[in-house]
């Protein structure tokens, strides 16, 4: 400079202005300095960034400042240079090899590149010199790019699953929300909090590097070593910036030396990675051949008949018990013979149909029946199992299946279903079927209050022929016999055999007049027949007792009986007859009753005619404190009266409404419990029977259940009540309902024990609680020797059982002090309190009509 024109001079340089306004050409900021002749100067410099920059100063002569250009530019070309070689051969391995880990890798190299040529000032200088604005936004933009290509790799790379994988996704969106964010927010407000998460990134998968390498996964040993590198040398080029760390060219190029090691590092790594992966296929398809060899040959072998077709029935696949079983020579004759339909092979399209529809709903069918048809027309039953198949995306689907020969077990199941219901000597149905055919009549008409009419005939005269002839012309009486009555009864009743020499005719829909034409018919086609064996004929005659059956009939049991009494009465009668069973007109007013009773618990149902007492029960030690309460139950009668359980349950039970009728008690009960909880806390427990009936129906438990959870009822507060009778006749059904509500806390007593036959061995086999000694019982007790040992032995057994006992209906002072003297802890009777209505009892709603499940 010349100071005599000009005392100072000012130079402007920086990204700020288009790279020809420099004063020297170069990717820094560089300034032209003359030293003056008095060998002192003063310079200035002001900074002005919108990031965080760090200004070194250094003064150079001209060939210094060349070579020092020189340097920089060598340098920088040939680790550049070497990223671009990196990035074209991953490209071109890609194309050659369709990897698609090579071409992720390209990209974050190119990032890579990308991120240099614009921090080191290249790019500004060679590639976009006037572009000011881009110049700013592509540093932060290959920031992002850098980092966001980094976690798509490392995810191929290392195979990242779970949180892991979700965590570097999240990584990459945030890097492009920082894109998204660079056109709208001032370059310096995104700069720093950029390379704050880009250095945060940079330990993360170093951290997840050595964590996968420590649990001894290969590729990541490598990977952590390869970003190692690159961590030191973004720390040494930082460190030259704090002064930590002196600068030199080897310091000054240390970031990008790192990143080229670390791309060069992970460039071999992946090819080695591929190059394992790709032996591993190898071996897998050398063994999937092997494999498929072993398949084809346990596929022709294979005694199930195996089958492949697509959508449409055409065959794909056969093996040779699959052609055997339809008597195919091979694939080829099987598609000729069912014209490439294997839908054809079907003795019943329909059956097909259903089949496939299933299939195509559930993907899966196994084990369907179907009759088939073979090649010379015969049928034979086959099960069959199928399933949808697809190899790719691309490809057809089909249906794979297999099939066996099940005809002898469908024989052997079918006459197995006809001696189940059949007489084998006549093929007349057996009494077994008859009686579940009355049972089903009878319910029909109690349901819809309908009659039927039954037949009972007993044979006269047969005994004759059997001790005249011997078994075989018994036997063959009864045939020739069974199929003459089978054709005239056909279509207008059911005939069995019951046994011996009698039968039982089921007459359905059908008065006494239209019954008793029949039974006519019957005497008079058996009164005309005429059996002949060896040169001898004998004349048979029958009697026939008829009962009209109507909804009043109790059981199937009165009604066999009250048909052996009327053909009883027709053989006292003279024999040959038809005697007509008429009910009294005792009978007539008991049904009558009956009916009424059904009609008024019905109605209570409905209505709310049913009222809930309770009656305490005490603890011997403390009569004044209640131990717990039974729930029972009172029926209103026309007259406002109350009517006692037994006027009315036998008749419940006898008609199959006692279910609904125990349904109604207990969701009662819960639903005062739930109105009043302080009830539930004054007692230890509450006691609701549930009868035998209720036991079988499957509603039952899941009912109660979900009146546990809807009143929040605590399990160990109710204690079912169970009569000893019901225990023994339904053990099973009971034991299923203790072992569904037992480990809920439920307890369970066992009522009126003493009344029945229950043996000690009974109580091992029920989990009880409880034992409540009958009152019956205990009439005698303190005067009955027997009965007071047998009292003491009860006391005993339940003791080693852990079951404590209860003593109910405890009418006086003495038996009560005579059972505490033996034992007795609890106690339940008029003495210590009369049964009381429920305090606060809800009406309720009426719950007929409403399947169990409802209430």
């Amino acid at each position: 400079y010349d100071y005599s024109e000009h005392p100072y001079k000012k130079m402007r340089s920086g990204d700020g202005l288009p790279f020809a306004e420099r004063p020297i050409a170069f990717p820094g900021h560089a300034f032209p300095f003359v030293w003056p002749e008095s060998g002192a100067a003063t310079l200035y410099f002001k900074v002005h960034s919108k990031g965080s920059v760090v200004f070194p100063l250094q003064i150079l002569s001209s060939e210094e400042f060349g070579q020092k250009r020189q340097t920089f530019m060598l340098l920088f070309g040939l680790v550049v240079g070497m990223m671009l070689v990196t990035v074209f051969y991953n490209l071109f391995v890609f194309f050659r090899t369709k990897e698609h880990l090579f071409f992720l890798f390209s990209i974050f190299a190119a990032s890579v590149f990308f991120l240099f040529t614009t921090q080191s000032g290249v790019g500004f200088q060679y590639f976009w010199p006037n572009s000011i604005a881009w110049n700013e936004i592509s540093t932060l933009l290959a920031v992002a790019l850098v980092s966001a290509s980094h976690f798509v790799f490392s995810i191929a790379f290392l195979s990242l699953r779970g949180l892991i994988k979700r965590i570097y996704q999240a990584c990459i969106g945030l890097c492009f929300v920082f894109i998204a964010l660079i056109p709208f927010v001032p370059y310096g407000d995104v700069l720093l909090p950029l390379l704050g998460a880009a250095m945060l990134f940079c330990v993360l998968s170093l951290l997840v590097g050595s964590a996968l390498w420590f649990r001894g996964y290969h590729p990541a040993r490598i990977y952590t070593l390869a970003w190692s590198a690159f961590l030191v040398g973004i720390f040494v080029s930082a460190g030259i910036r704090f002064g930590l760390v002196p600068y030199n060219p080897l310091t000054e190029f240390s970031g990008i030396m790192g990143a080229l090691a670390t791309i060069v590092v992970l460039s071999s790594a992946i090819a080695d990675l591929i190059n394992k992966e790709k032996q591993s296929r190898i071996q897998a398809q050398q063994s999937a051949i092997v494999n498929l060899k072993k398949y084809e040959e346990l596929y022709e072998s294979s005694v199930e008949g195996l089958f492949e077709t697509n959508l449409s029935g055409k065959l794909v696949n056969a093996n040779k018990a699959f052609l055997n079983y339809l008597g195919y020579r091979d694939v080829e004759d099987l598609r000729e013979g069912t014209n490439n339909r294997l839908s054809n092979i079907y003795l019943n399209r329909r059956d097909r149909e259903k089949l496939f529809a299933r299939l195509m709903t559930e993907g899966r069918v196994q084990d369907r029946e179907a009759l088939l048809i073979r090649k010379d027309g015969s049928r034979f039953w086959a099960s069959i199992s199928m399933s949808l198949q697809k190899v790719d995306a691309r490809s057809e689907r089909l249906i794979e299946g297999g099939l066996t020969d099940i005809t002898e077990r469908k024989l052997a199941e079918d006459k197995l279903k006809y001696l189940a219901t059949h007489d084998p000597l006549t093929d007349l149905y057996n009494r077994r079927y008859f009686e579940q055919e009355l049972t089903t009549a009878l319910r029909e008409s109690r349901r819809n209050h309908g009659i039927f009419s039954m037949l009972y005939m007993d044979l006269d005269q047969f005994k004759l022929v059997n001790d005249s002839c011997g078994h075989s012309a018994g036997d063959a009486l009864l045939t020739q016999l069974s199929r003459q009555m089978e054709a005239l009864l056909r279509g207008r009743g059911v005939i069995a055999r019951l046994g011996g020499d009698e039968f039982g005719v089921l007459i359905p829909a059908a008065d006494k007049e239209q019954a008793l034409g029949l039974a006519n018919e019957l005497l008079d086609l058996i009164s005309a027949y005429r059996f002949h064996f060896e040169e001898k004929t004998f004349l048979v005659g029958v009697s026939i007792g008829l009962i009209e059956v109507s909804s009043a009939m109790s059981s199937l049991d009165n009604l066999m009986n009250l048909a052996d009494a009327a053909c009883n009465k027709a053989k006292q009668g003279g024999r040959n007859r038809v005697y007509c069973h008429v009910s009294s007109n005792a009978d007539i007013q008991r049904r009558r009753n009956e009916l009424e009773m059904i009609t008024r618990l019905n109605t209570a149902l409905d209505e709310s005619g049913f009222v809930m007492f309770r009656q305490r029960i005490v603890n011997v030690d403390n009569e004044d404190a209640t131990l717990g309460f039974e729930i029972l139950l009172r029926l209103k009668s026309e007259r406002n009266k109350l009517l006692l359980p037994n006027q009315f349950l036998p008749t419940a039970e006898r008609y199959d409404i006692l279910t609904k009728i125990d349904a109604w008690v207990v969701g009662k009960t819960f639903a005062w419990l739930g109105k009043h909880p302080e009830e539930l806390k004054k007692v230890s427990f509450i006691s609701i029977n549930v009868s035998g009936s209720s036991l079988s129906d499957p509603q039952l438990a899941p009912l109660f259940q979900q009146l546990f959870i809807t009143y929040s009822i605590p399990y160990g507060k109710i204690c079912f009540e169970f009569s000893e009778l019901d225990a023994v006749r339904k053990m099973e059904q009971m034991l299923s309902f203790v072992s569904h509500f037992k480990p809920l806390g439920c307890l369970f007593a066992l009522d009126d024990y003493g009344c029945g036959f229950t043996a000690y061995r009974y109580l091992k086999k029920l989990p009880l609680d409880y034992l409540k000694l009958d009152c019956e019982m205990l009439h005698d007790l303190e005067t009955d020797d027997l009965e007071y040992s047998m009292v003491a032995s009860i006391n005993q057994a339940a003791a080693s059982l852990g079951i404590k006992i209860i003593a109910e209906n405890i009418e006086t002072r003495s038996m009560f002090n005579t059972l505490a003297a033996l034992g007795i802890q609890h106690f339940q009777g008029n003495i210590f309190s009369f049964p009381e209505p429920l305090p606060h009892a809800p009406d309720g709603q009426p719950l007929s009509g409403k399947r169990l499940g409802e209430i």
